[in-house]
């Protein structure tokens, strides 16, 4: 990229959220769902703090500000976002990288790209649906990098998932059989049929640790399970530990987290 459109796509990136310290006094606050805060562009802190005592909400949260001047608020397309959940870690924004008059945003499903052009008024330019945990993106002259360590990441970028992994490990802990995937040693026992289905949600690696022996790996898992009779579903956490053993991932130790609904 060469220097001059680097240095306009940083200043259109803090045009988005302008800072400067000069002219006006006393931070402001909206209530939810009104217009943005005047901005407060003092080099005084505001006292008392205008964020205590915010109302909360998704989209229409009020808003408090100083040295900063809010540009425009967009959001998500379609494809990353779901309005029935606020907290779905499948959708949760990652990192950003800017090229041009352009916004790369990352996202656990993807990413897209926003022509800010009119930072008041960023549009969708394009997106693309990749399922995988981080997604951090990166651009290198005319090559956008988008960088991912997930067990649910596909060749062919599908959100089923990968059958001979995770998905597989829960399956089997639902239903109790466990001998083909418990990893020796392991002590825990499954849940024996008291549920059905075992959904993945969600699954996140924790990043391997450098010297770290890779053949155990740790992570976060979210499951949707079905109860037997029509009684409704449950939504659980675990935390699970998997050793690899000829090629398989196997499930070492299984641990359930704060998380049920």
């Amino acid at each position: 990229m060469k220097r001059e459109d680097l240095l306009h796509a940083l200043s259109l990136a803090f045009g988005m959220y302008a800072i400067a310290a000069c002219a006006s006094t006393g931070a402001t606050a909206t209530m939810a769902g009104g217009p943005a805060p005047t901005p407060d562009m003092s080099m005084t802190a505001p006292s008392p703090d205008r964020r205590v005592g915010l109302a909360p909400g998704w989209f229409s949260a009020a808003e408090a500000s100083w040295n900063l001047r809010l540009a425009s608020t967009t959001q998500p397309s379609a494809p990353f976002i779901n309005r029935n959940d606020p907290g779905d870690s499948r959708m949760w924004n990652s990192d950003m990288a800017f090229t041009g008059h352009y916004v790369i945003q990352g996202n656990f499903s993807g990413y897209q790209i926003w022509d800010v052009s009119n930072p008041r008024q960023p549009t969708l330019y394009s997106s693309y649906v990749c399922p995988g945990t981080q997604s951090d993106v990166s651009v290198y002259h005319n090559l956008l990098f988008e960088s991912s360590e997930s067990l649910n990441g596909r060749n062919d970028c599908g959100s089923q998932g990968v059958a001979d992994t995770v998905s597989k490990l829960i399956t089997a802990y639902g239903s109790g059989d466990l001998e083909c995937v418990r990893g020796q040693g392991g002590t825990f026992t499954g849940l024996a049929g008291m549920v059905t289905g075992g959904q993945v949600l969600s699954w996140r690696m924790a990043k391997l640790v450098a010297g770290a022996d890779s053949s155990l790996r740790a992570g976060d898992v979210t499951v949707l399970w079905s109860l037997p009779g029509g009684a409704g579903q449950l939504r659980s956490s675990y935390r699970i530990q998997l050793v690899q053993r000829e090629n398989r991932w196997l499930l070492q130790e299984i641990t359930p987290a704060v998380g049920t609904s």
